[in-house]
């Protein structure tokens, strides 16, 4: 059961604002966090308030996001190699080459796409630091859901 998953994490021992698994791995929950079967959370993973995590879920790195001077946040949201705005989820390498058109494409002006082309990058350091900069084998499906941006080019 659901409930049960996130009961078993709240019942581990809570040291300097952390619950501690029986393996050493720190997890923060929010309110209302709901676990699918087989979920399997990373160390220092925080999940805020009324997040739900699917069947099957891996999440090793606490998502970032970033809101610069940007109408949309972006951000790492757990897939590896790949970055997502507002609702657009797309490769690390796809974002690096339209990031600008993709930008102009959904009405940014031209000082918030130099905006979004920093926030990308900055997030693209961060995935690098951590390691998840890089679809994981197998994983290679960004199917040219935008094209339309990529078009703008």
């Amino acid at each position: 059961m659901l409930i049960n998953i996130v009961e078993e994490i709240q019942a581990w021992p809570f040291i300097d604002g952390w619950h501690v698994s029986p393996l050493g791995n720190r997890v923060r929950l929010g309110n209302d966090v709901t676990l699918g079967d087989g979920v399997t959370l990373g160390d220092c993973v925080t999940l805020g308030n009324d997040v739900t995590l699917g069947d099957g879920v891996t999440l090793a790195e606490t998502p970032i996001y970033v809101m610069g001077a940007t109408p949309y946040w972006f951000g790492y949201c757990g897939r590896p190699g790949y970055l997502s705005s507002g609702c657009i989820e797309e490769s690390v390498e796809y974002w690096l080459e339209h990031v600008e058109a993709c930008a102009a494409h959904h009405g940014y002006t031209e000082g918030q796409q130099a905006a979004a082309r920093s926030v990308v990058e900055c997030v693209v350091a961060w995935m690098k630091l951590r390691g998840v900069d890089k679809p994981v084998k197998g994983d290679d499906d960004d199917g040219d859901k935008h094209a339309s941006c990529a078009a703008s080019d």
